[in-house]
C-alpha cells in the first residue's frame, strides 16, 4: 500500500485584492482519498506614509529632534501656522517617495485641542470613501478633508478608542 500527499498554495491578485488558497490531497490507500482547501481573501492594504509629532514649543522641538540627524524645514501653512517638515530618509526629488523601503518622513506641529499625541498618516485612494468607512466602523471625523498645497488632501479621524489617525489622498496626476 502506497501513501501519497500532494500540497500546494495558489495565490492570485486581481484589481488590487489578493486571494490565497492552500490545497492538500492525501491518499493513503487505493480507496481512501482526503482533500482540503482553505483560503484567505484580503483587500489591498493602505500604507502608513507619514508621521506627525505635536509639540508645545517648535523651537524646543527643533533642538531636540535634530539630535537624530533629521533634516528639519519650516513650511508656512495657509492658516499662518508653521509646520516643520521632518526628513528621516532621503527621497526621490521628483516623486518625494523615500528611497529606502519601509522608511517614512513626517512633520512637527503645534499641539492642538484635537491632536495631542503623535499621529500616523495612512495613504488611501479616496478620502471621502474612507471617512464613510471610518464612521461605519465606529470612528469619527476630527478634521474634515483639506487640500494641501496641490500635493493632495488630508483629514483627521478618530478610532473608537480615541486615537487620532491622519488620512492622506494623493492629488490626481493629470
Amino acid at each position: 500500500m502506497r501513501s501519497y500527499c500532494f500540497e500546494f498554495t495558489y495565490a492570485h491578485s486581481f484589481q488590487g485584492c489578493r486571494s490565497e488558497y492552500f490545497v492538500s490531497l492525501v491518499q493513503n490507500s487505493s480507496e481512501n482519498v482526503a482533500w482540503g482547501m482553505r483560503g484567505r481573501y484580503s483587500l489591498p492594504m493602505d500604507k502608513v506614509v507619514h508621521f506627525e509629532i505635536p509639540v508645545n514649543d517648535l523651537d524646543e522641538a527643533r533642538k531636540f529632534y535634530s539630535i537624530f540627524g533629521w533634516e528639519l524645514q519650516d513650511w508656512p501653512m495657509p492658516d499662518g501656522s508653521t509646520y516643520v517638515g521632518v526628513r528621516t530618509v532621503s527621497v526621490d526629488e521628483k516623486t518625494r517617495i523615500p528611497k529606502e523601503p519601509g522608511a517614512i518622513n513626517g512633520g512637527i506641529m503645534k499641539r492642538t485641542k484635537d491632536v495631542k499625541a503623535p499621529v500616523l498618516a495612512i495613504n488611501v485612494s479616496s478620502l471621502d470613501e474612507k471617512i464613510k468607512q471610518v464612521e461605519k466602523a465606529g470612528g469619527s471625523l476630527v478634521m474634515p478633508k483639506v487640500e494641501m498645497m496641490g500635493m493632495g488632501f488630508y483629514a483627521y479621524v478618530q478610532d473608537p478608542s480615541g486615537n487620532v489617525v491622519g488620512l492622506w489622498e494623493d492629488a490626481k496626476k493629470a
